[in-house]
């Protein structure tokens, strides 16, 4: 979790280099496709004027094209784009990590109620193993996050080239939604990790006999804390109402 907060450069500048380059061979795709809006604009402009019996004039044609200039502006723009909305996140990612306490989840698996050593070790082992299971999965959530973003961001220049077509604009609008759901990811990532050790210090998984009852809701711990990690991806397209 220590590099959550590095931006898509610093994380892996090799695979955000090959993402920039992946974007500027697509740069003549999307300058077709916004071309291709604006005809279609100003075609639709022209014949809903001639059945009014009007037709064009200078103030539209500049008006219509200022729109598709800007177009042209964020998508031979878009790496700073996506870049701004990680280095946004971060930021906030960085300031809840500054308050909150640097907690590491544990499972505290307590056998001393159970009898047998055999017993003993294999409830530890399970202990052991799910802890470690729910540690490897907080990384690998990072790492797709992070993957997740640079694929997004190769492709964006084509995405926001639909932003201009009133017909396809809600795409590039979900496109930049679920950018920002992965960025918004690590947030809530941090939060999960910060959290829920404090949360099961006190809770109602805590018992202190240490039988089989106590090793189990120490199980359960690492159990929960999976899913809600898992759970961090849905919660994020949830709140950013991605698709």
């Amino acid at each position: 979790m220590d590099n959550i907060t590095n931006s898509l450069a610093e994380y892996s500048s090799t695979v955000n280099q090959y993402a920039d380059k992946i974007g500027n061979a697509l740069l003549p795709v999307a300058s077709i496709l916004i071309l291709t809006f604006f005809l279609f604009d100003i075609l639709s402009w022209n014949r809903r004027l001639g059945q009014e019996g009007g037709s064009l004039t200078i103030q539209l044609w500049m008006e219509v094209a200022l729109g598709y200039v800007i177009a042209f502006i964020l998508v031979y723009n878009f790496s700073e784009i996506f870049d701004f909305i990680v280095l946004v996140f971060n930021k906030g990612i960085a300031l809840v990590n500054g308050i909150l306490p640097k907690n590491t989840f544990k499972s505290d698996m307590d056998t001393s109620g159970i009898s047998g050593w055999i017993s003993k070790q294999v409830v530890n082992l399970i202990g052991k193993f799910t802890e470690l299971i729910a540690d490897v999965i907080a990384k690998l959530l990072v790492f797709m996050r992070f993957f997740q973003m640079y694929i997004l961001k190769a492709v964006g220049p084509l995405i926001i080239a639909f932003f201009m077509s009133e017909q396809t604009r809600q795409i590039a609008i979900n496109f930049f939604k679920l950018f920002a759901s992965y960025a918004l990811q690590g947030l809530l990532l941090v939060i999960i990790v910060k959290l829920y050790p404090a949360l099961v210090t006190d809770d109602l998984f805590k018992a202190s006999d240490g039988d089989w009852a106590t090793a189990f809701a120490s199980i359960a711990k690492s159990i929960v804390y999976i899913i809600a990690l898992f759970g961090s991806q849905r919660l994020a397209k949830t709140l950013l109402n991605a698709m």
